[in-house]
């Protein structure tokens, strides 16, 4: 996945996420947790900037996005989960598919996912990988827009995705965090 998004980068031909990208998973968010707003992304801002756009527009108002962003930085988990549990301390994480840091299905997002939800914050994906990795629940394009849910999380969780679309236009609020 990460290579796919590198090669389309370097020849220009990558395609920024959509809000309906992100849509199905924020219905399916939204129904399982009506009363969480406070997201959470780890990311390299700076080349994630269209996907957390999309992210928040597909979040809506009254949502906010909480972005540790990590720069391009190298990998120091510790700090990173110190961010997330103790200072952000967000309702879920979402994962960007194509993020260069922290994309879903590598090694890395597999080790802060699997420790935050150890830690009670839940991760949410776009596609079949970030389940292998230990989100909770992925649905987006990759899933064939069908929810998939963790085998760990089931019976834990309701997922049910609401008739229609959201009829939200206006975006969530965006929050940048640098890593301390």
């Amino acid at each position: 996945m990460f290579i796919r998004a590198a090669i389309l980068a370097a020849f220009g031909l990558a395609t920024a996420a959509s809000a309906g990208d992100f849509g199905p998973l924020m219905n399916a968010a939204r129904s399982t947790w009506p009363d969480r707003t406070r997201l959470s992304v780890v990311a390299n801002y700076r080349r994630s900037a269209g996907e957390i756009q999309a992210l928040a527009e597909a979040a809506g108002e009254g949502c906010t996005i909480v972005v540790l962003d990590v720069g391009d930085g190298a990998t120091d988990y510790a700090r990173v989960l110190y961010n997330e549990t103790r200072r952000i301390r967000p309702d879920y994480l979402v994962l960007l598919r194509d993020d260069p840091c922290y994309p879903e299905g590598v090694m890395d997002s597999t080790v802060i996912v699997r420790r935050l939800v150890q830690a009670g914050i839940p991760c949410l994906g776009t596609t079949p990988a970030a389940i292998r990795q230990g989100a909770t629940f992925a649905v987006g394009p990759e899933t064939g827009n069908e929810i998939l849910v963790n085998p760990e999380a089931r019976g834990t969780i309701n997922v049910t995705l609401p008739q229609g679309r959201s009829a939200s236009l206006r975006a969530a609020r965006i929050v940048m965090m640098a890593m301390k």
